[in-house]
């Protein structure tokens, strides 16, 4: 789902303080070959709850091995989180607060 060496096509920056849930990308791509274990359902169920756009393909068991990976991350109001030309190292899910993504077309 995500090439090698990606960029990323977009800033995010926090507008408000936020709650973040991130998933480094070697968790990501772990994540959508296993499907073993016992799961946080708190996590598994706001998985869920997502557009699933982003998500597109993954049954209940990668929902669960991927919620296993999620590590919380809080950030302030007007903090950067993801730069625009960045490596994707990651994926971010917003939990809790409101992020703004700006997309620069000629950076």
């Amino acid at each position: 789902m995500i090439p090698p060496e990606s960029r990323r096509n977009a800033r995010v920056t926090a507008v408000e303080d936020s709650m973040l849930l991130s998933l480094s990308i070697q968790d990501y791509q772990y994540c959508l070959s296993c499907s073993t274990g016992n799961y946080v359902q708190e996590r598994v169920a706001f998985l869920a709850s997502l557009d699933r756009a982003g998500l597109a393909g993954l049954d209940e068991a990668d929902l669960r091995t991927m919620a296993t990976h999620l590590k919380e991350e809080s950030h302030m109001g007007e903090q950067v989180i993801l730069r625009q030309g960045a490596e994707v190292d990651r994926v971010v899910l917003v939990k809790s607060g409101f992020c703004r993504v700006v997309r620069e077309l000629h950076p």
